[in-house]
């Protein structure tokens, strides 16, 4: 998957292992991607990259995959304990206002699946 979006392929011998990538799950399309067309938007993963970081800077906390949601045009990242889910309805800031709210007021160790920050005026978790 290229940074804008692309699905691309290319034999191991042309691109390495890409152990250095970061390891995306890509699900929920309504047609098998076909090579070298746009599978995903490139505004999706600009702001995964962004809650990416910013978990990892200002949360210190590690994502161990990535999943993408196309249709669905939302994207899960799976930390150590749960899996925090993010959409592209509502700004990612509000989205970790949200998270901020669940770390403040939720008793350590509440959530073992996931925390979905999608619910406007809301946390769910699970």
């Amino acid at each position: 998957l290229t940074n804008d979006g692309m699905y691309v392929v290319y034999r191991t011998a042309q691109t390495g292992s890409g152990d250095r990538l970061p390891l995306m799950h890509i699900v929920d399309w309504g047609v098998r991607p076909v090579p070298w067309k746009k599978l995903v938007s490139p505004d999706l993963l600009s702001t995964m990259r962004e809650a990416g970081r910013m978990l990892t800077k200002d949360f210190k906390q590690e994502i161990r995959s990535r999943t993408i949601f196309v249709r669905g045009r939302e994207f899960h990242l799976q930390l150590p304990s749960y899996e925090l889910w993010f959409d592209m309805k509502s700004p990612l800031s509000v989205q970790f206002d949200r998270y901020r709210l669940f770390l403040q007021s939720a008793p350590a160790g509440s959530a073992k699946k996931y925390v979905d920050l999608r619910i406007s005026g809301k946390v769910v978790y699970q």
